[in-house]
């Protein structure tokens, strides 16, 4: 038999009632009889005739009593006041409005379940506010609210026994007649409940067990849950989930012209646009800031949008007297609700230069395994601290960012912020590294590469596909960590990172980005002395220069570094640049310097038997002469160039030396060997991604169709160039759109066999 402190222990009521429950008459009708209490302990048939004959004594019912104390009397209208402003979400006032309209068949058989989803401040209750209040008229037996409290710093999340309470009493039941029991409780709200159109909206919801209590049973209710956590259990059971991301840039600046006045949001429209891009979209940053604006109404929007602007100072800048309308504090609630692991995890997160992060570099970020950095992330993106838009792929708001840096600021000694930012750089370099040796078979000059810190793994890369989708996935974040070498004095990681990038910008066409990168290890490179990156450089910058068209510089780029190369007794080196040079001096029309440049480039090339190199030049030997007029000589080293590199895996040059061969056919006059060897080559290019080599041969081959009199076969491949090179804003354009324009076009050919 239990004893009355174990009796206690199991209930969670106090010894005192315990006792009272035993022995005394000191309040009826009770709901909860002991004998339903001994039940749900699970107690043996002794000690619960034992309690049932205590309770006879004390002439109290043994079984849940009825009366008048049971029967709703009232029809609870506990909607809180909506928004004073909303804009946008027409696709998530779309999805509440067809669960409304679901129909009466289904709803007799459970209740309509819409559950609100998505990061702090980012406007749920609101949205749930807003349209419950559109359609009240449609729920005529009531409308029952709840904060659930499941975020709150100051404040554990309500019960649900305490909630139920609360509704029950909200119906009229006397407080006397609702049971002791929890799951009794949970019943006698459902029958309460039963066939109600009734609205019921519980805000803030930690998880699903805390809402689970509160769903009717069946009929015709609507029940919309907001959280912070995904509730996958719930959804899983049916509900319907509500996913809301920040506001789109234009809804944003609605928002702020609803909450400042259309006139001052017309006078400094560029400070507006700022305001919204640097709030990320947030609700609940943008209504500060409106609030911070209204009040102090000598504030310039330009100096609100500055303030906002100094990153160190942005979460400040969205604070306020009240914790609800604090930015910080708001993220707080959710990071305190994280499991120990999970909430280190985020802080680490701090330490990432980019807004996303694959899988991988958050476990070298950690030192811990791949699949216990995976849980970890579902975790964080359970609490809506960061999204997956892609499988493996996290994505952070720009104001949970900073919330993580701050944390890691403060919270992580300098030497071990160090450290972390040592193991970001140390993933991404030699996985980098890895992928780029999968883009070129061509020599690279050497960088010397930091070795991986300890529990650091680079992420396998297993071919050209897989590098070139790596790069693209990681473009923003190695761009990002090369700004950040900048800023912190790294001028070794800069040139690191530039030489991991080259071939990636190279092929995808982002030479913008490839000569500020270059440019940016150049000077580092000088800073720090180091000759042979400033080589390397010098060399990346100029052929960075030759696809930007500027043919000039990229030719005085190349003479510094082949002397460079040949001081340092480095002749991969200095072949790779003579090679480089072929290319900007034929389009500047200096075939023979073409031409002697190649001759050097293959006779280095020869002396440390690159066979790949030897390919390579052999075609920008052959293309000089087809650009003198040497076309049979020019058809010998280019066929030789095409059967050296078809013995070796580097498919860009032989898209190259396929682009030459076309241009030497059609000039002999082999109209259909050119258009074989133009297909082949825009092939190639096509599979390797590279959209530039694509549309110049596609260009080319328009060429062949046009000499051989067939207009509209021109026509289709010069109109898929020209739409290749505006997507990369490529002044070659030009002279794709003369052609179809009909205009001369014949104005001597452009090089482009040399890649």
């Amino acid at each position: 038999m239990l004893t009355q402190e174990q009796l206690a222990a199991r209930t969670g009521l106090n010894v005192r009632t315990i006792r009272r429950l035993e022995h005394q008459s000191w309040h009826r009708p009770r709901m909860v009889s002991l004998s339903l209490l001994a039940k749900a302990l699970q107690l043996d048939s002794m000690e619960e005739a034992r309690l049932i004959a205590a309770a006879r004594a004390a002439g109290e019912p043994a079984e849940a009593a009825a009366g008048e104390s049971l029967t709703p009397t009232a029809i609870p209208r506990q909607l809180p006041l909506g928004p004073a402003t909303f804009v946008g979400r027409d696709d998530a006032l779309s999805a509440l409005d067809a669960a409304l309209d679901e129909g009466e068949p289904a709803a007799r058989f459970a209740p309509r379940v819409v559950v609100i989803v998505g990061c702090a401040g980012v406007g749920k209750t609101a949205l749930a506010m807003h349209w419950a209040h559109q359609v009240v008229d449609r729920f005529p037996d009531g409308q029952l609210y709840v904060d659930l409290r499941g975020f709150e710093a100051s404040e554990e999340p309500l019960e649900p026994s305490m909630v139920i309470r609360g509704f029950l009493q909200a119906f009229g039941v006397a407080s006397r007649s609702i049971p002791l029991d929890p799951d009794a409780q949970a019943a006698l709200l459902r029958s309460t409940m039963h066939g109600k159109r009734l609205l019921i909206l519980l805000d803030n919801a930690r998880g699903a067990a805390q809402v689970r209590p509160l769903l009717p049973g069946a009929g015709p209710c609507l029940v919309i849950v907001t959280s912070r956590n995904q509730l996958s259990g719930l959804v899983v059971a049916g509900a319907r989930p509500v996913v809301l991301d920040p506001l789109p840039d234009e809804d944003a600046r609605l928002l702020l012209a609803q909450q400042l006045g259309a006139a001052r949001v017309e006078a400094d429209p560029l400070a507006v646009d700022e305001i919204a891009a640097l709030c990320s979209g947030l609700p609940l940053a943008l209504t500060i800031v409106a609030a911070r604006a209204s009040i102090h109404q000598s504030f310039g929007l330009d100096a609100l949008a500055a303030e906002l602007r100094a990153t160190n100072e942005r979460l400040d800048a969205l604070s306020g007297e009240d914790a609800f309308a604090d930015v910080r504090a708001v993220f707080s609630w959710s990071y305190r609700t994280l499991s120990d692991d999970a909430a280190c995890l985020f802080r680490l997160l701090g330490v990432h230069p980019a807004k996303d992060i694959g899988l991988p570099a958050a476990a070298s970020l950690s030192g811990l395994p791949i699949r216990r950095t995976r849980a970890l992330m579902a975790e964080l993106r359970r609490a809506h601290l960061v999204s997956e838009p892609a499988p493996g792929r996290y994505l952070q708001h720009d104001l949970v960012r900073a919330y993580a840096a701050e944390l890691v600021e403060t919270q992580e000694s300098g030497s071990e912020r160090q450290n972390l930012e040592r193991r970001v750089i140390g993933h991404y370099v030699h996985t980098g590294l890895a992928a780029s040796r999968h883009l070129t078979r061509l020599p690279q000059s050497a960088v010397q590469i930091d070795p991986l810190p300890e529990g650091v793994a680079p992420q396998p890369i297993a071919g050209y596909e897989e590098a070139m989708e790596w790069f693209r996935d990681e473009h923003r974040t190695l761009l990002a960590l090369v700004a950040q070498a900048i800023d912190n004095g790294h001028d070794s990681l800069v040139s690191q990172i530039a030489c991991v990038l080259a071939d990636y910008f190279d092929r995808s066409g982002h030479w913008l980005d490839w000569a500020i990168t270059e440019w940016s290890a150049l000077e580092a490179a000088r800073r720090t002395g180091d000759l042979a990156t400033e080589a390397r450089a010098l060399h990346m910058l100029a052929r960075a220069n030759a696809k930007l068209g500027a043919h000039e510089e990229a030719c005085e780029l190349c003479l510094p570094a082949i002397d460079i190369y040949h001081r340092l007794g480095d002749p991969l080196g200095e072949a790779t640049v003579h090679r480089t040079f072929t290319y900007p001096a034929a389009r500047l029309g200096k075939y023979a310097e073409a031409l002697e440049h190649g001759w050097r480039a293959l006779k280095l090339y020869r002396a440390v038997g690159h066979e790949e190199g030897v390919g390579s030049s052999l075609n920008a030997v052959g293309w000089a002469y087809a650009m003198l007029g040497d076309h049979k000589r020019a058809l010998f080293y280019c066929t030789n160039a095409l059967d050296r590199l078809r013995r070796t895996d580097e498919r860009r040059q032989q898209a190259a030396t396929w682009d030459s061969l076309g241009h030497i056919h059609l000039m002999l006059g082999h109209a259909d060997e050119a258009a074989h060897c133009y297909v082949q080559s825009a092939n190639l290019y096509r599979a390797l991604g590279d959209h530039y080599g694509n549309a110049i041969a596609l260009s080319r081959l328009g060429d062949v169709h046009h000499v051989d009199n067939d207009p509209r076969a021109a026509a289709k491949v010069w109109r898929q160039a020209l739409a290749a090179l505006e997507e990369l804003a490529h002044p070659d354009a030009e002279e794709v759109r003369r052609k179809l324009d009909g205009l001369s076009w014949d104005a001597g050919p452009t090089p482009s066999g040399m890649a």
